[in-house]
C-alpha cells in the first residue's frame, strides 16, 4: 500500500507462487509485459473507481471534529494523481476532503521542494 501501483505490480510479480505460473505457461516476467499488464490494470481502475469508492459512514463527522479543531487531514495513497483527482471529487461529494493529498506520482516532486525549502533554512 502507498507504492506507485506500477511498482506494485512489479512487486506482485517477484512473488515466487505468481512468478512461478507465468513461467508455467512460457510467459517471460519483463518490462513489456509489467507495461502490458499494468495498462490493462489502469483501465480497470478508472472504470471501478466511481463504483467502488465509498468514504467510511464515520468519516464525514470525524472531519467536521478535527475541523471544529483545526486539525489538519493529509493523505497520501499508491494511486496516481489522475486516479486521485477522480476519487478526490467522489471523497469531497461524501463529505471527505483532507487538507493536502499526494499521490505516489507525486512524490519526488514533494521531496524536491522540501530539500528546496529546507536549504533555505
Amino acid at each position: 500500500m502507498g507504492l506507485l501501483k506500477i511498482d506494485h505490480l512489479r512487486k506482485i510479480l517477484q512473488i515466487p507462487s505468481i512468478r512461478d505460473q507465468f513461467l508455467s505457461k512460457s510467459i517471460q516476467i519483463n518490462e513489456s509485459l509489467i507495461q502490458s499488464l499494468y495498462i490493462d490494470f489502469e483501465l480497470e481502475m478508472f472504470r471501478t473507481i466511481p463504483s467502488c469508492s465509498n468514504v467510511i459512514p464515520e468519516v464525514p463527522e470525524v472531519m467536521e471534529y478535527l475541523r471544529e479543531r483545526e486539525i489538519k487531514v493529509g493523505s497520501t495513497t499508491g494511486y496516481t494523481k489522475k486516479m486521485l483527482d477522480v476519487l478526490s471529487a467522489i471523497a469531497k461529494e461524501q463529505g471527505y476532503e483532507p487538507d493536502a493529498r499526494v499521490a505516489a506520482d507525486e512524490v519526488q516532486k514533494v521531496r524536491d521542494r522540501f530539500r528546496v525549502i529546507r536549504a533555505g533554512f
